[in-house]
């Protein structure tokens, strides 16, 4: 497999969904925001330098997006939301922080996939 060009970790919800998404060539960082369903989201990772790795926690959101990811040829893993490290204390938990949250602990190699 060749080295992965894009790294993107999306905070899936039933009526949105909030991506983060990490180039690796010029390290800029993109944030998306969405409605419901995953042919939006799956739109843009397909238009996102290739290849990319994406994840989101497991879940029915995010078995949904990973199915659709999977039909695209996209790789999207599922990942454990209790193996997701958090600092202690870290309340504010806003989609924005947490989609960029994924996307940095995937890049480290910190998440467990399911």
């Amino acid at each position: 497999m060749t080295a992965t060009m894009t790294w993107v970790g999306p905070d899936v919800h039933a009526r949105s969904t909030l991506a983060a998404a990490i180039d690796r060539g010029s390290g800029e960082l993109t944030r998306a925001r969405f409605g419901v369903g995953t042919e939006e989201v799956v739109a843009w990772l397909a238009a996102l330098p290739q290849p990319i790795h994406g994840c989101d926690e497991a879940g029915p959101t995010g078995y949904a997006l990973y199915r659709a990811c999977e039909v695209a040829g996209l790789h999207v893993d599922v990942v454990a939301p209790s193996k997701t490290p958090r600092a202690p204390g870290d309340r504010g938990k806003t989609d924005r922080k947490y989609a960029e949250l994924l996307v940095r602990l995937l890049m480290d190699g910190s998440l467990t996939p399911v």
